[in-house]
């Protein structure tokens, strides 16, 4: 595991291909409010054995968080949000050029095209990863929100290359699963392929049947 910076973006790097060959798909996985990118990168020694040729990458929210100044965040989560998820838009927007961008010079870095990519996240990374996906930019192999939400208005799509992987505990008490349920109607309404894994005793977190899933999805997108 090394510390790697691209873009206005840095965090922990995760490969096990030999020095002379590279990568042929990279996941780049979002934490959740409060914490970084420390706190999933522990999750990379169960993808490499399921794909020796997927590099990880775990980067660190530009901001401090507001509750935890030893973590960081992607946005704010005030009383304002838990009001109206939707203020959050702008902030989120900006956030998302800079993952944007990042990514675009970690593929340039490993030779690797955005197909070639899966943008994941947890919890308030997973808000992040469904708002990138919605909004057309990125024209990644496929997105994964565990533990997340979809924050606003989704417009249709005529077509969706991307299918989307959503991850959910039902006993989660800090996001609930409803909030993955709303994103699957919402999403499936807009044109978008959807697969939803309920993990009906899982709580707030990411257990082996949801990290397996993430595997085996991350494995089907990015295999021609």
């Amino acid at each position: 595991m090394e510390n790697r910076k691209y873009g206005a973006l840095e965090g922990p790097y995760s490969c096990q291909m030999p020095d002379d060959e590279r990568p042929t798909r990279l996941l780049v996985l979002l934490h959740g409010w409060g914490a970084d990118g420390h706190d999933l990168a522990e999750l990379s020694a169960a993808l490499h054995q399921m794909m020796p040729d997927l590099a990880c990458w775990f980067p660190h929210a530009p901001s401090p968080c507001s509750a935890n100044p030893m973590g960081r965040q992607w946005f704010e989560i005030s009383e304002r949000f838990y009001q109206d998820p939707a203020a959050s838009l702008p902030e989120m927007e900006e956030a998302a050029y800079i993952i944007e961008s990042a990514i675009g010079e970690i593929c340039d870095d490993l030779a690797l095209m955005s197909q070639d990519v899966i943008l994941g996240g947890f919890s308030q990374g997973g808000m992040m990863t469904l708002h990138i996906a919605t909004n057309q930019r990125l024209e990644a192999a496929g997105f994964a929100s565990l533990s997340g939400a979809l924050i606003g208005q989704v417009e249709p799509v005529s077509s969706s290359e991307a299918t989307i992987f959503l991850a959910h505990g039902q006993q989660d008490q800090v996001v609930p699963f409803a909030a993955s349920k709303q994103a699957q109607t919402d999403l499936e309404d807009a044109g978008y392929q959807v697969e939803l894994m309920a993990r009906a005793d899982l709580g707030h977190g990411i257990d082996m049947a949801v990290l397996e899933g993430l595997g085996r999805y991350c494995h089907q997108v990015t295999s021609s």
